[in-house]
């Protein structure tokens, strides 16, 4: 059955600031490419940030958070820091047919594509629920495939510690007999601490982000406070080993970031945190562990041995720099 005909669609960009939290979260939480990321006291870690806002007469039908700068001449939209996905966020579709859902898809978001085309140089990252991408490809943007890995919550505990490969299986039970304590924690505080003690020990995971500290305090403190998230810890008496934060919205947690003593690489104590993460994630109703993927093949690695797929997403961006500053910028 056809819908009814949408009217004719506007987009305008608005600050972040001046949108009301309420309306935008809830459209958020209604889309099938909202994310955790995209609510507005999460994106509100960047104080600049802003929205595209496309409209008809009955209302939102998409919007899209960016950050959208100025230099030297040129314009630039980036993607920020701990956030793993922005890109499109679309209302459900009006109609139920293929052919006129796709249509009303196309004229949405090839409004938004058209904006981000208009800059010189643009990053963002895509929700993988967002499938149709090619309006981007038809604004003379470049689609990049990007992996995070997920882990399927849809079986029992059991399944999934025998999901585990061999080895993690074994630093879990490791860290159990060893009597870890494992803590949930109200603050950054302890994570900021391993992500410090590690930056002196020549180990900078938050390397080259400006005002890390401050950005994780303000997502973290913003998580706890609406119930969106959890700081875990595993300690050895007083010795604090790991720590880690993890955001849960619409039943997927997320790994947000995480650290390990440098002193104790060898406990298990990362495993041993991420697999209580993950059973915290199941005792509470999930259906989906999200380790926010990576492409160091270490890394991954390590998000495989939980048993977790690789799931494809979208990088989409320009460069439409001068080729020496290309080259300066590396």
């Amino acid at each position: 059955m056809k819908g009814p005909k949408p009217d004719k669609l506007e987009m305008k960009l608005v600050s972040g600031r001046n949108i009301d939290p309420a309306r935008w979260d809830h459209f958020v939480h209604e889309a099938p490419t909202g994310s955790v990321f995209a609510l507005h006291g999460y994106a509100s870690a960047e104080k600049d940030w802003q929205a595209c806002i496309v409209e008809d007469t009955s209302g939102w039908r998409a919007v899209m958070p960016i950050i959208a700068r100025k230099k030297g001449g040129f314009s630039y939209v980036t993607h920020p820091p701990f956030c793993q996905f922005w890109g499109p966020i679309l209302a459900p579709p009006i109609s139920s047919h293929p052919y006129t859902r796709l249509s009303e898809m196309k004229k949405v978001i090839s409004l938004l594509a058209a904006h981000l085309a208009s800059y010189t140089k643009v990053t963002t990252y895509c929700s993988p629920a967002l499938t149709y991408p090619l309006p981007f490809h038809w604004n003379h943007l470049h689609l990049h495939t990007r992996y995070t890995f997920q882990l399927d919550l849809g079986v029992t505990i059991d399944r999934l510690k025998e999901n585990l490969a061999p080895p993690l299986r074994r630093q879990v039970k490791k860290a159990i007999n060893a009597g870890y304590e494992l803590r949930l924690g109200h603050d950054a505080s302890y994570l900021l601490e391993l992500i410090e003690k590690n930056r002196q020990e020549g180990h900078d995971i938050v390397a080259g982000i400006p005002d890390s500290f401050e950005r994780l305090r303000w997502i973290t403190h913003y998580l706890l406070e609406e119930e969106k998230g959890r700081v875990l810890s595993l300690w050895d008496g007083a010795e604090l080993l790991a720590a880690g934060l993890f955001a849960h919205y619409k039943g997927t947690t997320t790994y947000l970031i995480g650290s390990q003593s440098p002193k104790r690489g060898a406990s298990g104590a990362m495993s041993a945190l991420m697999w209580e993460a993950i059973r915290q994630a199941k005792v509470s109703g999930d259906h989906t562990f999200d380790f926010e993927g990576s492409m160091i093949e270490g890394v991954e690695a390590f998000f495989r041995k939980f048993g977790a797929q690789p799931v494809p997403y979208l990088q989409i961006s320009k460069n439409d720099l001068p080729l020496p500053i290309r080259w300066i910028s590396g």
